[in-house]
C-alpha cells in the first residue's frame, strides 16, 4: 500500500502496510511538519493503482468516496491529534 498527499505543494508518498499504518505515518508527518490543513493535504492510501481508503487531517480514515453525513470511519484515531 501507499500513502499519498501533499504538503506544502510537495506531493509525498510514503509505502504502508496497511490502513493503521498509514493514518499513523499521516500523523507523524503533520505532527513535525507543523503545517496546519490548508497546507496539508488529506492522505490517500492506495494499494497498486486502486484507492482503498482517505485519511482526514485528524487521522481517521474513510472509505474511498470519503467523509458524508452519517459516515462512521473506517479507523478512529484518539483526539482530535493523536
Amino acid at each position: 500500500m501507499t500513502l499519498k498527499f501533499t504538503a506544502a505543494g510537495q506531493a509525498v508518498s510514503l509505502p504502508v502496510a496497511d490502513l493503521a499504518e498509514g493514518s499513523a505515518a499521516y500523523n507523524l508527518y503533520r505532527k513535525e511538519s507543523g503545517l496546519g490543513a490548508s497546507h496539508l493535504s488529506g492522505g490517500r492510501v492506495f494499494s497498486g493503482r486502486a484507492l482503498v481508503a482517505r485519511v482526514s487531517y485528524n487521522g481517521n480514515v474513510w472509505r474511498p468516496e470519503g467523509w458524508k453525513p452519517g459516515a462512521e470511519p473506517l479507523l478512529r484515531v484518539g483526539g482530535l491529534f493523536a
